[in-house]
C-alpha cells in the first residue's frame, strides 16, 4: 500500500469517551455523564473506562430527530398524542 492510500483512509471510531459522545448530541460534559448514568446514552465499560458506542450515539440522535419532528409538526404534542394537550 502506498503512502497516499494510507493517508486517504479515514479512521473509523466505534467508541467515544462520554464527554465526546455527549458533545455529538449537544450536551455539556456534566450533562453527558448524567445522561450516561441514566442510560440515555448507551455505554460500554472497557476496564475502568466508560465509553459511548457509535451505534448508540446514532440511535439516540435518530430518536431525538423523530421526537423533535413530531413536536414541531404537532405543535408541542408528542406523536400519537394528538388529542391530548401537551404536558410539558
Amino acid at each position: 500500500m502506498d503512502k497516499d492510500t494510507r493517508q486517504s483512509r479515514k479512521t473509523v471510531r466505534l467508541v467515544y469517551d462520554v464527554p465526546e459522545a455527549g458533545a455529538m448530541l449537544g450536551l455539556s460534559r456534566n450533562a453527558s455523564y448524567d445522561s450516561a448514568a441514566r442510560g440515555e446514552i448507551p455505554t460500554i465499560r472497557v476496564g475502568t473506562t466508560i465509553e459511548g458506542t457509535e451505534g448508540g450515539i446514532s440511535q439516540v440522535a435518530r430518536h431525538r430527530e423523530r421526537v423533535n419532528h413530531c413536536l414541531q409538526k404537532d405543535e408541542g404534542r408528542p406523536c400519537g398524542n394528538r388529542n391530548r394537550p401537551s404536558e410539558f
